[in-house]
């Protein structure tokens, strides 16, 4: 028989060995979780210098990422103040070029970044005054629409604002009814016989919107006048 002192010296050795195990579970899991957090900070300083900025993979999301996590870790709220800053330098540079959304995504990231005051009023302002500009040529070309007027200046200048701001699909839609305004005009033209007046009309509106259905339209009605044309000094 195990005499009561072996007995107590195998309980208290049990209850040491399990001890042990657990804070050896233990010490792994928070090595675990700190080896993940380390992984995240890592990406984020990546992304940071690569200059991505937006999106999951963004450096703001991540530094949110492990702040979320660890509220406290100084590298990431540094790292967070950086692509705040970062962020609103090139919202600054996109609102000066005159790029109004891409100027309003980089304001959103310098603010998820804890950035505000002066400077975030100060682009906020500059891109306030580009949705100015932009309602100005909507209206321009609301009232041209109206009018049966389709002016080249104006499309020019919706073509330069588009030039900035690719994905304006209502600035898209309202030059593509100018232009197709101009190209009408322009095949009435044509019908008439006056080909040099149509394709004087044609090489303005090519240079603005190439692209565009009517510009092509009318490049192909263009090309058949002037086949008949040929054909009948041919025939005389």
């Amino acid at each position: 028989m195990i005499e009561r002192g072996q007995a107590r010296a195998v309980v208290l050795f049990g209850c040491a060995l399990l001890a042990a195990v657990s804070l050896g579970l233990g010490l792994v899991w928070l090595l675990g979780a700190g080896s993940e957090r380390a992984e995240r900070l890592a990406r984020a300083e990546r992304a940071l210098a690569d200059g991505r900025l937006a999106g999951a993979e963004g450096a703001v999301a991540l530094f949110l990422e492990v702040l979320a996590a660890e509220p406290d870790q100084e590298m990431a709220r540094q790292g967070l103040l950086r692509a705040g800053e970062r962020a609103l330098k090139a919202a600054l540079e996109a609102a000066d070029r005159g790029e109004r959304e891409r100027a309003l995504e980089l304001l959103g990231l310098a603010r998820a970044a804890g950035l505000s005051g002066p400077r975030i009023d100060a682009v906020h302002a500059q891109v306030r005054g580009l949705d100015h500009q932009r309602e100005q040529l909507l209206a321009e070309a609301a009232q041209a629409e109206a009018a049966g007027e389709a002016p080249l200046a104006l499309i020019a200048r919706i073509t330069a604002a588009l030039g900035r701001d690719p994905g304006d699909e209502e600035l898209a839609q309202r030059r593509a009814r100018l232009v197709a305004q101009r190209a009408s005009l322009a095949a009435a033209w044509l019908s008439a016989g006056d080909i040099e007046r149509a394709r004087r009309e044609l090489d303005a509106l090519r240079s603005l919107a190439p692209d565009q259905s009517a510009v092509i339209a009318l490049e192909a009605a263009l090309l058949d006048a002037e086949r008949d044309a040929a054909a009948r000094n041919d025939q005389e």
